[in-house]
C-alpha cells in the first residue's frame, strides 16, 4: 500500500487524461464514518470555467469535486482517467463531479 499525505497532494497539479490541465488540488473530501477518501477538490484554472459553465468570478476562480474514482495515477501531477470533454459532461449533469458549494449537504447527526 502506497500513502500520500495531504501536503504532498495539496497544490499538485491535476491532468486529464487528454493531458490538459484542469487545476490543482485545494481540499480534499473524507467520508466521516468510514474515513475514506472521496473525492478531491480542484481549484480550476479560470480558462476552463467557461467550459465547465460556470461564472467567472472577480477574483479567484470555482471549485471542483473529482470523485477519487476517477484518479489513475498521482506522481508530480494527479493523472485522471476522464478525458475532459467527459469531465465536462459529467459536471454537467451533475454527476460524480460537479460543482462543490460552500454549505454542506447535511449536518452530521448527534450522537
Amino acid at each position: 500500500m502506497t500513502d500520500i499525505r495531504y501536503t504532498e497532494l495539496h497544490g499538485k497539479g491535476v491532468l486529464s487524461q487528454d493531458g490538459r490541465e484542469l487545476g490543482e488540488v485545494d481540499d480534499l473530501v473524507v467520508n466521516y464514518e468510514t474515513w475514506q477518501l472521496q473525492a478531491l477538490i480542484v481549484k480550476l484554472e479560470r480558462d476552463l470555467l467557461e467550459d465547465f459553465h460556470m461564472k467567472k468570478p472577480m477574483f479567484g476562480t470555482q471549485i471542483l469535486k473529482v470523485s477519487t474514482g476517477f484518479v489513475s495515477g498521482v506522481s508530480d501531477k494527479v493523472i485522471l482517467h476522464k478525458t475532459m470533454g467527459e469531465l465536462i459532461e459529467l459536471a454537467r449533469e451533475g454527476g460524480a463531479t460537479g460543482p462543490v458549494h460552500d454549505e454542506p449537504d447535511e449536518a452530521p447527526e448527534e450522537a
